[in-house]
Protein backbone atom coordinates (compact mmCIF):
# COMPACT_ATOMS: atom_id res chain seq x y z
CA UNK A 1 0.00 0.00 0.00
CA UNK A 2 1.66 3.48 -0.72
CA UNK A 3 1.61 6.37 1.74
CA UNK A 4 -1.14 8.52 -0.47
CA UNK A 5 -3.92 5.66 0.54
CA UNK A 6 -2.66 5.50 3.99
CA UNK A 7 -2.53 9.11 4.07
CA UNK A 8 -6.54 9.61 2.67
CA UNK A 9 -7.55 6.49 4.48
CA UNK A 10 -6.04 8.54 8.37
CA UNK A 11 -8.00 11.74 6.45
CA UNK A 12 -11.71 10.06 6.23
CA UNK A 13 -10.98 8.46 10.13
CA UNK A 14 -9.77 11.95 11.40
CA UNK A 15 -13.04 13.49 9.62
CA UNK A 16 -15.60 11.17 10.68
CA UNK A 17 -14.41 11.25 14.63
CA UNK A 18 -14.55 15.18 14.29
CA UNK A 19 -18.05 14.97 12.71
CA UNK A 20 -18.88 12.30 15.68
CA UNK A 21 -16.87 14.82 18.39
CA UNK A 22 -18.99 18.08 16.94
CA UNK A 23 -22.12 16.26 17.45
CA UNK A 24 -21.77 15.34 20.61
CA UNK A 25 -20.68 18.91 21.31
CA UNK A 26 -23.82 20.20 20.21
CA UNK A 27 -26.05 17.84 21.76
CA UNK A 28 -24.59 18.87 25.20
CA UNK A 29 -25.05 22.34 24.96
CA UNK A 30 -28.17 22.02 23.72
CA UNK A 31 -28.63 19.38 26.72
CA UNK A 32 -27.18 21.85 29.20
CA UNK A 33 -29.52 24.88 27.80
CA UNK A 34 -32.84 22.62 27.79
CA UNK A 35 -32.52 20.60 30.93
CA UNK A 36 -29.63 22.19 32.85
CA UNK A 37 -27.79 18.69 32.52
CA UNK A 38 -25.05 18.25 29.87
CA UNK A 39 -26.11 15.25 28.76
CA UNK A 40 -29.95 15.48 29.20
CA UNK A 41 -30.43 12.42 30.77
CA UNK A 42 -30.56 12.94 34.46
CA UNK A 43 -32.97 15.86 35.64
CA UNK A 44 -30.39 18.20 36.09
CA UNK A 45 -29.39 21.04 39.16
CA UNK A 46 -32.06 23.28 41.08
CA UNK A 47 -32.39 26.45 39.15
CA UNK A 48 -35.10 27.72 41.20
CA UNK A 49 -33.56 30.35 43.45
CA UNK A 50 -31.29 31.50 39.93
CA UNK A 51 -34.89 32.24 38.19
CA UNK A 52 -36.54 34.01 41.09
CA UNK A 53 -33.89 36.41 41.65
CA UNK A 54 -34.33 37.15 37.23
CA UNK A 55 -37.79 37.77 37.81
CA UNK A 56 -37.27 39.92 40.54
CA UNK A 57 -34.70 42.24 39.03
CA UNK A 58 -37.69 42.01 35.45
CA UNK A 59 -40.60 43.24 38.02
CA UNK A 60 -37.96 46.10 39.55
CA UNK A 61 -37.19 47.02 36.31
CA UNK A 62 -40.59 47.14 35.03
CA UNK A 63 -39.64 44.49 32.16
CA UNK A 64 -42.88 43.20 30.78
CA UNK A 65 -41.70 40.67 28.77
CA UNK A 66 -39.24 39.03 30.76
CA UNK A 67 -41.93 38.84 33.63
CA UNK A 68 -44.75 37.90 31.95
CA UNK A 69 -44.11 36.21 28.47
CA UNK A 70 -40.38 34.42 28.47
CA UNK A 71 -41.28 31.12 29.36
CA UNK A 72 -38.47 29.54 31.77
CA UNK A 73 -37.67 25.86 32.28
CA UNK A 74 -37.78 25.77 35.95
CA UNK A 75 -36.31 22.62 37.32
CA UNK A 76 -37.53 22.06 41.21
CA UNK A 77 -35.56 20.28 43.90
CA UNK A 78 -38.07 18.41 45.42
CA UNK A 79 -40.77 16.32 44.50
CA UNK A 80 -43.98 18.22 45.16
CA UNK A 81 -43.31 20.76 41.81
CA UNK A 82 -43.35 19.61 38.39
CA UNK A 83 -40.63 20.83 36.49
CA UNK A 84 -41.41 22.57 33.30
CA UNK A 85 -41.84 25.79 31.57
CA UNK A 86 -42.94 28.68 33.33
CA UNK A 87 -43.24 32.31 33.05
CA UNK A 88 -42.35 34.52 36.51
CA UNK A 89 -46.07 35.17 36.67
CA UNK A 90 -46.82 31.49 36.57
CA UNK A 91 -43.89 31.13 39.05
CA UNK A 92 -45.78 33.51 41.88
CA UNK A 93 -48.18 30.49 42.37
CA UNK A 94 -45.84 27.75 42.84
CA UNK A 95 -44.86 28.51 46.48
CA UNK A 96 -40.75 29.76 45.62
CA UNK A 97 -40.48 32.32 47.15
CA UNK A 98 -41.59 35.04 44.43
CA UNK A 99 -43.84 37.82 45.84
CA UNK A 100 -46.69 39.36 43.53
CA UNK A 101 -45.39 41.95 41.08
CA UNK A 102 -46.73 45.29 41.74
CA UNK A 103 -44.99 47.40 39.39
CA UNK A 104 -46.21 44.75 36.53
CA UNK A 105 -50.22 43.69 35.46
CA UNK A 106 -50.07 40.98 33.31
CA UNK A 107 -53.92 40.34 32.85
CA UNK A 108 -53.34 43.52 30.82
CA UNK A 109 -51.48 43.34 26.96
CA UNK A 110 -47.97 45.66 27.11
Amino acid sequence: MNSKADTSVSFIIAFIIGIIVLAMAVFMIYSYYTTGSWFGIVGGKDNVSVNVKSCQVACVGGNFYDYCSKQRKIIFADANHVNGDFTCFGLETQAVGLEKCNNIDCTKPN
